[in-house]
């Protein structure tokens, strides 16, 4: 996503675009010697003002794109996740990817990274309840996607089984009525 800076220079380029062809119609318009050589400095200016705004926001982008090629991988969750018992982070892998399968269906891209993190912090604040490993995957996809407002909090379990864009095929068996 490009930074508020680039987006300035883009609209100064348009403005600096705007300007050179409004300069350039007077210049070939005009019949004046004096006037031409007027015009003719001013589209000048213009030209050389517009190519060092494009060339700018050309190198802009360039640093962004080299800053995140170079940004040191992010050790969070991983720390936390290699102090988990192989079970449990079985587990917690298998909720954190059918998360992640509804956050990329149903969320905007540039929402996603923090929803990734969000996920994690879900998944392993419930991993260390007990029965974690025995609770279908099923059943804390649905918790954690309540607990991240990403769909409505179930009246009842009937609801909770028909989340909208949830898919919980091949996840575990559906929730059981605890009435």
């Amino acid at each position: 996503m490009p930074s508020r800076e680039e987006e300035m220079l883009a609209r100064l380029a348009e403005l600096d675009l705007a300007a050179a062809e409004k300069t350039h119609g007077k210049l070939m318009a005009a019949e004046d010697t004096a006037e031409i050589s007027d015009l003719g400095r001013a589209y000048q200016r213009l030209s050389r003002s517009l190519r060092q705004t494009l060339a700018l926001k050309a190198r802009l982008a360039r640093e962004r794109q080299v800053a995140a090629a170079n940004a040191p991988p992010p050790t969070w969750p991983h720390t936390e996740l290699k102090r988990l018992r192989p079970p449990v982070r079985a587990h917690v892998d298998k909720v954190h990817e059918a998360v992640m399968r509804f956050v990329e269906r149903e969320v905007e891209r540039g929402d996603y990274e923090d929803h990734e993190i969000e996920a994690y912090e879900v998944v392993l604040e419930r991993a260390r309840d007990d029965g974690f490993t025995e609770t279908p995957v099923a059943d804390l996809v649905i918790e954690a996607l309540e607990t991240m407002a990403l769909i409505e909090p179930a009246d009842d379990e009937a609801e909770a089984d028909d989340a909208p864009g949830l898919e919980t095929e091949g996840l575990g068996p559906p929730r059981q009525s605890s009435a």
